[in-house]
């Protein structure tokens, strides 16, 4: 779909040299996808990190220390 857009050149050429796509188009798809795959890691962050054991035991709070670890290594 075709979409006029106003986007300051020095921010999209900028954007086409991190991304190494061959168009500009194909820049913008790429950094609208990360985008939003990285608002849904966040939500998905949010959710999980608020999830704590309340079992006392060492191993629940080792599986507190993985998921942590887990959530961190998504972004």
């Amino acid at each position: 779909m075709r979409t006029t857009v106003s986007i300051d050149p020095r921010v999209l050429a900028e954007l086409v040299q991190a991304t190494g796509a061959r168009s500009r188009s194909a820049a913008l798809n790429e950094a609208a996808e990360e985008y939003l795959r990285r608002r849904k890691l966040d939500a998905l962050k949010a959710a999980w990190s608020g999830m704590r054991t309340a079992d006392v035991r060492r191993e629940a709070g080792e599986a507190d220390r993985r998921r942590e670890r887990f959530l961190d290594s998504l972004t």
